[in-house]
């Protein structure tokens, strides 16, 4: 995850200004919230795992403290939220989304992505989202593109790969 999250944000020597990276975590309970990462405010974010895996933790950690319904900053361009999927897809209001699973999904339809912000959700395991939460995103957001990976064993850092060419290619920059 943390290599994923250095190819989202990072430039070779700087950080994508327009790019926010949100991850919903949740602990065996259930129980979790959301850790956003802003590329306009994010400072010391270094390709390096140790780095990255610094600043989540200081977000993770800031996350248990929180009761539910508050943010907090918990380092520079560092977000943390007690909220749910529904209420972070409410406070990022994308105008689009693409969901990418590795079952059944409609065949790919990016040209219709160009143009305004972009919600990409990993959908690759059966634990990431519940089907309610899947059901809310796509209730939340207008233009909604369903994308099949189909059954190739890609590594996260990979899969965001494949999507940063696929979105180079098919939506231009």
């Amino acid at each position: 995850m943390l290599r994923s999250i250095c190819y989202a944000l990072l430039l070779s020597h700087d950080i994508r200004r327009d790019v926010h990276v949100w991850i919903s975590v949740r602990d065996e309970c259930g129980r979790g919230g959301i850790l956003e990462l802003r590329g306009d405010t994010l400072r010391h974010l270094r390709p390096d795992e140790t780095t990255s895996w610094g600043i989540l933790r200081k977000g993770l950690t800031k996350l248990r403290r929180l009761k539910d319904g508050v943010s907090k900053r918990a380092h520079h361009g560092l977000l943390v939220y007690k909220i749910d999927v529904g209420g972070a897809i409410a406070l990022m209001r994308p105008s689009k989304c693409l969901i990418i699973e590795r079952r059944g999904g409609l065949g790919p339809k990016l040209k219709s992505l160009k143009g305004g912000s972009l919600l990409i959700v990993l959908n690759m395991d059966e634990s990431t989202f519940t089907y309610g939460e899947i059901n809310e995103i796509t209730r939340m957001v207008e233009d909604v593109v369903r994308l099949d990976m189909g059954n190739y064993d890609l590594t996260l850092d990979q899969t965001v790969a494949v999507i940063n060419w696929l979105l180079d290619e098919y939506c231009g920059t």
